[in-house]
């Protein structure tokens, strides 16, 4: 099964906006019965002050949501046919395998290491 699992948000202030997602660090998963294979990465988020949600409001499905809208479709099942595959070609014995992807980027603005879910 996969998973999509939201581990840091960082965020940065826009005009009357206080603590704007710019950037989401996520983690992909592949996992059956403790066995797993796993990448992770960040996308930067585009702000838009019409849609704009407190940062206490929101939810890790609407922050898996931005990302994967930033993604696209077609990243979107690349990067879960990588995971799944590497998990496919794991050896009998490993229980865990790391993918390292180049889809990220560095976020340097102030990030709060506590989510808001």
């Amino acid at each position: 099964m996969i998973t999509w699992k939201i581990e840091k948000l960082t965020t940065v202030s826009k005009g009357s906006h206080t603590n704007v997602v710019k950037n989401a660090e996520f983690h992909i998963k592949y996992e059956i019965d403790g066995r797993y294979a796993e990448t992770r990465g960040n996308k930067d988020l585009a702000y838009n002050a019409e849609s704009f949600i407190e940062y206490n409001d929101i939810t890790e499905e609407r922050a898996i949501g931005w990302v994967q809208a930033v993604l696209g479709e077609d990243k979107i099942a690349a990067l879960e046919k990588l995971v799944k595959d590497c998990y496919d070609n794991m050896e009998e014995h490993e229980v865990s395998a790391f993918i390292y992807t180049n889809d990220s980027l560095t976020a340097t603005e102030k990030t709060h290491d506590e989510l808001p879910f």
